[in-house]
């Protein structure tokens, strides 16, 4: 099971080091947590310029479709 450092959640956004506090697993996680936290049916995603954002996307796709989630 993926552990989650608490330390990543600020009052308005998600910040941490990749791959050591937000990687793949961490990504689909909160994706998923997100979708179903907000009831979301529908979510619009972007991204910043780190290379980082790229490599971590899929999984949080992942996470928010397997939610039920329509990007």
């Amino acid at each position: 099971m993926t552990k989650i450092n608490p330390g990543i959640f600020r009052e308005y956004d998600i910040r941490g080091q990749y791959p050591q506090e937000l990687d793949q697993p961490t990504a689909y996680l909160l994706g998923r947590a997100f979708v179903l936290s907000l009831k979301a049916k529908t979510i619009a995603i972007s991204l910043d310029r780190r290379p980082e954002s790229a490599l971590i996307l899929p999984a949080f796709l992942n996470g928010a479709k397997d939610a039920g989630c329509r990007i």
